[in-house]
């Protein structure tokens, strides 16, 4: 919590949600060599995936974050690259990792047919997605603003892995309602845009702005308010899901 604080303390919403997130990864162990899909500028996965840097091989979409992602050195290799057209050969990873990012793929079931060709013969896919509950409780301008193409329910994680020659050998509900409330309305507040303009969020985080800004204070205040137990949840209380699956 004390390193998602630290960094990012003008995004409360993000430190709720991703500190949970570090916890459901905590104990999975990777077997080498790792992709990880959707790798943004490696600020999130250096916190999610501490136990398991360096990683192998990193890949995103957006150029713009590939350069940041390189200078953090978590992986050995990183790469401007889709994930529905993976510039690697066959049966290449042991292991494909990707947090919170197949919601974010319009062709998402082209992206999971290429996890399956560049994986090997029982090796992993882990990966987090939202689940349908997440799309109910927020409304259309939150779900375009993040970006969310999909929500699938677990069962249907099940046929469309299974289609690609992969099953379920792991699954995990996390990020209960009483944690997704109080995202919501961080959210709410930090994406605010003052003057019909930029964010709040990005005035805090502004270099400019930051000598003025009480930052200890309000750091103190995150690692008051942000503290909970309960990461996990059943079924119909989770929004959030996270699975394990290996190739035949």
């Amino acid at each position: 919590m004390k390193q998602l604080i630290d960094r990012y303390w003008f995004s409360p919403q993000d430190i709720i949600f991703r500190s949970i997130e570090a916890k459901v990864w905590a104990d999975q162990k990777f077997k080498r060599p790792v992709l990880d899909i959707g790798c943004g500028d490696g600020g999130i996965s250096e916190i999610v995936f501490s136990h398991q840097i360096p990683l192998d091989v990193g890949v995103d979409n957006n150029p713009l974050v590939i350069a940041r992602a390189k200078s953090r050195k978590i992986y050995h290799q990183v790469l401007l690259a889709d994930a529905i057209k993976l510039p690697f050969k066959a049966n290449t990873f042991s292991t494909v990792v990707s947090n919170s990012t197949f919601e974010h793929i319009p062709c998402d079931l082209k992206a999971v047919a290429e996890v399956s060709r560049v994986l090997r013969k029982s090796g992993n896919f882990i990966f987090t997605v939202p689940l349908p509950q997440f799309g109910k409780m927020v409304p259309k301008s939150v779900n375009d603003r993040l970006s969310h193409f999909h929500y699938r329910s677990l069962r249907e994680w099940k046929k469309l892995l299974a289609a690609r020659n992969m099953f379920v050998v792991e699954s995990k509900y996390y990020f209960p309602k009483l944690a997704m409330n109080k995202w919501y309305r961080l959210f709410s507040i930090f994406t605010y845009r003052l003057f019909n303009k930029r964010e709040l969020w990005s005035y805090l985080s502004d270099p400019r702005f930051e000598p003025f800004l009480p930052k200890q204070i309000i750091k103190s205040f995150w690692h008051y308010y942000l503290r909970t137990n309960n990461i996990y949840a059943n079924p119909r209380d989770a929004c959030w899901l996270f699975i394990a699956a290996r190739k035949n």
